[in-house]
């Protein structure tokens, strides 16, 4: 049965008295009607391709106005005409939302999303003094002092925390550093080589793969922002943590460092 779909007609139609499917069917647009069953009622467009009858479900008559389901129709036409099977490019753009809002989900991972997920990942690889390291720059602060006054400091690290991973590049992490650094210059040395660990840890995972700028925590930034560590002779020491801030940790864990021994005290004495 063909007629002018209304509102009032759309609203009146109802299932067959045995509680099976009725349809009513558009005059206007070929192929648009209205399917009703004993629990529910919506657009639908029916048609043929390739010589077989194909149904695909508009949507619910409580959230689709006919004008609405009208428009839709005319394009799922469009798309027959052209050979495409409407419901393979439904399932499409269905996969593509869904894709859509995965990635958008993605994007907003904070660094300190990532970063419980890496020291989990990671603690079991590390010693005991490492583990603690990155707890240490971490920890949110505000506790009572076990010695003393007043209430713990934050972490190094935590003002980036709250930060989303794509948003991570060298302009934040030039600021986070050069705030840190004016007044925990050793903590904040040691916090720039953990973090770009970590970093190389995110980009090796998919699901926070390619957000941070791979230059956020670039050795001409450290140069460029930290301030020299000096030594008791006034030159530049060159310890562990110089070293992981310019050359980085491998495995996330600084390896020992020795200096050469003196030759002198290898010289024969002589003969």
């Amino acid at each position: 049965m063909k007629v002018n779909l209304t509102a009032g007609r759309v609203d009146g139609f109802k299932a067959g008295a045995d509680g099976k499917q009725s349809f009513l069917w558009d005059s206007t647009v070929p192929g648009l009607g209205v399917r009703a069953t004993a629990k529910s009622k919506a657009f639908i467009y029916q048609n043929r391709l390739d010589g077989k009858a194909l149904r695909v479900t508009i949507g619910d008559v409580k959230t689709w106005g006919i004008d609405e389901a009208r428009a839709e129709a005319r394009r799922l036409g469009t798309l027959v005409d052209q050979g495409v099977d409407p419901r393979l490019e439904k399932k499409q753009r269905l996969a593509e939302v869904r894709e859509a809002q995965k990635e958008a989900k993605r994007a907003d991972a904070t660094v300190g999303d990532a970063w419980s997920e890496y020291i989990e990942a990671r603690k079991a690889r590390w010693g005991d003094h490492h583990l603690k390291d990155h707890l240490k720059i971490s920890k949110a602060g505000g506790e009572p002092r076990k010695r003393g006054k007043g209430n713990t400091q934050p972490g190094v690290l935590t003002p980036l925390l709250s930060v989303k991973l794509a948003d991570i590049d060298s302009h934040t992490v030039g600021q986070w550093l050069q705030n840190e650094a004016k007044d925990r210059p050793t903590q904040a040395r040691l916090a720039f080589a953990l973090l770009r660990a970590f970093l190389n840890w995110c980009d090796d995972q998919p699901r926070f793969q390619g957000l941070a700028s791979p230059d956020a925590c670039s050795n001409r930034l450290a140069k460029q922002t930290l301030p020299p560590k000096r030594g008791e002779s006034g030159l530049p020491a060159t310890g562990t943590v110089t070293r992981l801030v310019l050359s980085g940790p491998e495995n996330s864990q600084p390896r020992d460092f020795r200096l050469p021994e003196n030759p002198v005290a290898h010289r024969c004495p002589p003969g």
